[in-house]
Formats: C-alpha cells, structure tokens, sequence
C-alpha cells in the first residue's frame, strides 16, 4: 500500500493507493507529515464498475446517483459516440471517505492531481469552510495577501505582475486562491490549481482585500457592500453545480468573506498607475 498526506487550507488529505501514482510536481508543496487525516481517499485498481441506476443523473462526462449514505460518481471518456464511451473511474464517497476505483489499463497515467479532481476534494474543503476563488494571489511587502478576482482575460495576472514590478509583492498563485474565515481572520493559502500561469506556491496570508478587476481607459475603484460584494465573490468561486450540498457550503463561505473582508471593484489600465490607485486606497484604511 502506497500512501500520501497533502494539506490545503489546514485540511489534511490522505492518499492510500494499491500501487504508485505519479505525483504531480505543483502538488509536491503540499506533502505535509503523516499526522491524523481530516479526510481519506483509498485507490484502487479496477477492471470493471457498477451498472448506474436509471434514476442516475449525466453531467458532461459522468454520471450521478445516490447510494445508501454515499455519492456515487461513474466517469466515462468523451468519444463522440455514446454507445462507444467506456468508464475509466469511479468513486463512491460516504462522509470525509472516498473510495476510488481506477482503470488498471489507464493506471500510468493518475497522478495525485488527477486523484484530487476525481474525488474531488473541492467538496471537502467547502465541509471546512473553505472555498476556492478564481483569482491571482498575491502578498504585499508588508505580508498581507491580495487577490485579483475577474473572469479568464481581464487581467488578473498582468495587475499581479504589476505589483511584482513596481510594488515588491509576490505572487503566490496565478490563478486560484483558497480562502476561509478562521479565529484569526479571513486567511488565504496555496492550492495546485494555477491554471496557465504555472506559479504555485504553498503560503499562507492574512487577507487584506479582495479586488474584482475591469479593464477601462482610466483607473477607478470604489468599496464594494453587501449584496454587491457578495455577488462578485460568489461568480468566481470554484465548485461542483451538480452538488447542491457543495453549492450551499460556497456560498455560506462567500457571504462569510464579504463581510468579514474589504472586497473593492477596481476598472483599471494595464499600468504602474493602477496599481498606485489601489495602494491609495488600501492605506486610507
């Protein structure tokens, strides 16, 4: 037996695997020692899996349905011919276990990314109060985290690399950020998910301010409140729409963020300027 622990957010996820796995490289960061795992994940080698119900339900590649006091998941390729898709994966998941069952054929190709995105442990995580939100991650010089939230193309990574340049910060993510209210405040960390960016980095920041991007022809931002601010948190978080129960833990965690957090809307130019527009802002606080 192969095993493997990973901490994300102060959730610790262990792996159990028949045989080896490839362990993917961003993921490597968030080995952490074998202390008491929050959630386990058992992998194991399959040459064939369960006949769904005609009650199950199809999401794009995978069908859905409930068993007992599990969620049931079967995986198929994506031939374009219906009759022609054959499952690779399934995973059957009761509380904080999930059992995974793999093709033995496919086998070279798991990694420990695929592992995580099959269970997937973004519902998991959304169990601990904490949420994965489409945004650059950044940490300023005087260690307080950034994070650069806008649909793919709007510039999350061009402001995160302006204030790399002009302002001593570092980015510790591209793309993805997970983020929890604890004790000590709202904290943002590491994930693997980094999308193009490939910059992936295991820190933990408090947060400072959350900030929806625009692109315009002059820089200007305002404090976003209530219902606004939540709205643009919750459009860029990160879950699975065929879980109800996921779905309602995001969006607990997204009001949660709105208001323990600054959340600002800033309609900026690709520039050094807009990054001096949100310092302004952010020391006037």
């Amino acid at each position: 037996m192969y095993h493997r622990s990973y901490e994300f957010g102060g959730v610790c996820i262990r792996i159990e695997a028949q045989m080896p796995y490839l362990e993917t490289e961003k993921i490597k960061e968030f080995v952490t020692g074998d202390r008491r795992a929050d959630c386990t994940i058992r992998v194991h080698a399959a040459s064939s899996y369960p006949l769904p119900p005609e009650t199950a339900e199809l999401f794009e590649d995978r069908l859905v349905w409930a068993e007992a006091e599990a969620r049931c998941t079967l995986f198929c390729d994506d031939a374009e011919d219906e009759e022609a898709r054959r499952p690779y994966a399934f995973v059957r998941r009761a509380g904080r276990t999930a059992e995974l069952y793999f093709s033995a054929e496919k086998w070279q190709s798991l990694s420990s990314r695929v592992i995580f995105e099959l269970v997937p442990v973004i519902g998991w995580l959304a169990e601990f109060g904490a949420m994965i939100l489409h945004a650059s991650y950044i940490v300023t010089k005087s260690g307080g985290a950034v994070l650069f939230t806008a649909p793919s193309g709007t510039g999350k990574s061009t402001q995160a690399e302006l204030w790399r340049q002009y302002a001593g910060a570092q980015i510790v993510n591209g793309d993805r950020a997970l983020l929890r209210v604890t004790q000590d405040g709202a904290q943002a960390y590491g994930i693997f998910y980094c999308g193009t960016s490939g910059i992936c980095k295991n820190i933990t920041a408090p947060v400072r301010a959350i900030v929806s991007l625009a692109q315009a022809e002059e820089n200007r931002i305002r404090l976003l409140h209530g219902k606004a601010a939540f709205a643009a948190l919750l459009a860029q978080c990160a879950y699975d729409t065929a879980d109800a129960r996921q779905a309602e833990l995001v969006t607990a965690t997204a009001a949660q963020l709105a208001s323990a957090v600054p959340v600002y809307r800033l309609e900026c130019l690709p520039e050094e300027s807009a990054v001096s527009c949100l310092k302004e802002q952010l020391e006037e606080r």
